[in-house]
């Protein structure tokens, strides 16, 4: 059985503590879920599921500068 757990505002914690979160979660098979209003690319890359909310409420998958986009 998997878990979710959400965390508000994951960016107040130091990067390396995030990191360790995660692999301690994803250990005991719990799957994170967090937003923050400004996007932090360090922190983002830690996740393989990034989303974002555009204008008139639609979602889209957040890219990181420089990835390259899915065909």
């Amino acid at each position: 059985m998997e878990l979710a757990w959400s965390l508000d505002e994951l960016r107040d914690l130091d990067s390396g503590n995030v990191q360790l979160l995660l692999e301690l979660l994803a250990r005991n098979k719990i799957n994170l879920v967090s937003a923050f209003p400004d996007p932090d690319p360090e922190i983002l890359s830690m996740f393989k599921h990034r989303y974002t909310i555009q204008e008139g409420r639609k979602v889209a998958t957040f890219r990181l500068p420089g990835e390259a986009a899915h065909v």
